[in-house]
C-alpha cells in the first residue's frame, strides 16, 4: 500500500520536526499523500478528558485506514477536509455531541 509507505516515512521524519504536534504533522502527511496520488482526508476531532477538560486531535484517513502520525487516545470526529472538495470542511458529518 503506497499510503502506508508514505505514512511510515512521514512518521519517521516527524520525529525531527520541531513543534511536531498532530495538526502540522497531519497536514504535511495529507500533502504528501495527495502528491503521491492518494485521496487522503484530514480529520479533526475532539474529546473530553478527566475533570471536563477538552482536547483536540488531527489525523489522516486513506481508504478507511486511520494514519495517526502523532498517536493519541480516541477522539470523535468533528469534520474532515479533502482535496476533492477543495479542502473545504465537510458539512453535516459531525459525530460529536458537545455536552
Amino acid at each position: 500500500m503506497r499510503a502506508r509507505a508514505t505514512f511510515t516515512l512521514a512518521r519517521a521524519r516527524s520525529l525531527r520536526v520541531v513543534g511536531g504536534e498532530c495538526l502540522p504533522q497531519a497536514v504535511a502527511l495529507t500533502a504528501l499523500l495527495s502528491r503521491a496520488g492518494s485521496d487522503p482526508a484530514l480529520v479533526i476531532g475532539s474529546r473530553r478528558y478527566a475533570q471536563g477538560v477538552w482536547g483536540a486531535h488531527a489525523w489522516v484517513e486513506v481508504g478507511g485506514v486511520r494514519l495517526d502520525v502523532v498517536p493519541s487516545e480516541e477522539h470523535r470526529e468533528l469534520t474532515r477536509f479533502r482535496a476533492a472538495s477543495q479542502w473545504q470542511a465537510a458539512r453535516g458529518n459531525s459525530s460529536c455531541e458537545l455536552s
